[in-house]
Order: structure tokens, then sequence, then C-alpha cells
């Protein structure tokens, strides 16, 4: 039972390290993927609706991030903001030309 709790908090705490700001580069390397994979997918609607389903899930994450960690400095909590903000302007983006494909 100790080992339970031993191993619990030694994820607990590799995953608060991790989460004090290795994780936002990668939200932004997602995001900017999706914009990557944008104009290949212009024409066909599924791999637009796929694309905004992505986009919508890095939002949720973002914003899931954002709740779990209170250790972000107010930099970081700005920057991801930034990067929700910015994933949501290209979700509504893709709602658009994905209606019109």
């Amino acid at each position: 039972m100790k080992f339970i709790y031993i191993l619990s908090f030694v994820s607990f705490i590799s995953w608060s390290t991790e989460a004090k700001g290795q994780n936002i580069p990668q939200f932004d390397n997602d995001v900017n993927s999706i914009y990557s994979e944008v104009e290949p997918s212009l024409f066909n609607k599924d791999q637009l609706d796929d694309l905004k389903n992505e986009t919508e899930q890095i939002v949720s994450d973002i914003e899931y991030f954002i709740k779990r960690n209170a250790n972000l400095t107010t930099t970081q909590t700005q920057e991801l903001n930034l990067l929700k903000k910015e994933a949501v302007s290209l979700e509504d983006f893709l709602s658009v030309i994905g209606d019109g494909s």
C-alpha cells in the first residue's frame, strides 16, 4: 500500500515539474502544426473537420492546464491565454471554410 502512495507522489511530482512551463511550447507547436495542415486540406471537408476537432481539443487542454497549475507565472498564464485565443480564432476560421467546402 505504501508503494502505491509513493508511486502516486512521484508521479505527481514529475507531472507538476513538467507542468511548470515545459508544455507551453508544446501547445504552441500543436497550434502551428494545425496551421501548416490547413492549406493542403482546404478542399477536403472531412480533413477540415478533423483539424477543427483537434483545435477544439487544444483549447480544452489549455483551459485544463491553466486550471490545474496554480504555480504558473503571470507571464506563462498570459502566454497560454494568448495561445488559447489564437486557437479559438483558428477554430472559427476552420468552421467557416469547412462550411464552404
